[in-house]
């Protein structure tokens, strides 16, 4: 398979999820690659496809074991921009450029838990949203070291706030979303905030998985289905 490194890379920085996930379980199918990881704490589900049009080259070669995905991101980095081969050899994967060669031993498929197939979820209504808003609460957020992010939903607009006297608040306003909630969320939240490189992202809001957030373009797309912490 022929593809262009930096289009790995980001499939793989997208899975990784800003250092949640390390091991994934990837399937080469039909006609896209595909994964589905759920982080350690299992917080957030995301859901990952790159269609075969994103490479020059492709085979449907089925399941493919990873582990320490932080150290092929690595690899891939050191491609850059240039057209790699990849090559599975049993569970010895090959990436190879003009000047740069990598092999990895790979775990068998069984050995990477494979996760449980989305939930089932009713949702009001997907809405696009900009990025920009909630990249701005994370950096102040982030700035007040603070712990937990609540997420409020009341008349058609979503707050976003973090610390324990939640003074520091964003607010986002909504019009087709318009049913109240009131959502806390782990540190995973900053965590795929981190992950988002487009402009506009889609959110929709269920009731078991208080909120889906969708990014795409026209070959990568991404879903991350985050739970709720417990009170």
């Amino acid at each position: 398979m022929k593809i262009k490194a930096n289009k790995l890379k980001k499939f793989f920085k997208k899975v990784h999820v800003d250092g949640l996930n390390h091991d994934v379980l990837l399937n080469f199918a039909e006609d896209k690659l595909m994964s589905r990881a759920v982080d350690p704490s299992d917080v957030v589900l995301v859901n990952v496809s790159l269609d075969k049009k994103a490479f020059k080259t492709y085979k449907a070669i089925g399941e493919v074991g990873f582990k320490d995905i932080d150290v092929l991101i690595k690899i891939l980095d050191s491609f850059g921009d240039s057209e790699i081969d990849i090559d599975l050899n049993e569970n010895l994967f090959t990436m190879k450029s003009k000047n740069e060669e990598a092999e990895d031993l790979l775990p068998k498929p069984e050995f990477i838990p494979k996760p449980s197939a989305n939930p089932e979820l009713k949702y009001e209504a997907f809405e696009k949203v900009k990025t920009e808003s909630f990249k701005k609460a994370k950096d102040d957020f982030t700035l007040l070291k603070a712990g937990d992010y609540k997420l409020q939903i009341e008349k058609g607009v979503l707050t976003i706030s973090c610390g324990k006297e939640r003074k520091k608040r964003h607010n986002i306003e909504l019009k087709t979303i318009k049913k109240d909630g009131k959502i806390r969320f782990a540190q995973a939240f900053s965590n795929v905030i981190a992950t988002l490189d487009k402009d506009d992202i889609e959110i929709g809001i269920a009731d078991e998985y208080p909120i889906t957030i969708r990014e795409k373009d026209t070959e990568l797309e991404v879903e991350y289905i985050i739970a709720p912490l417990e009170n």
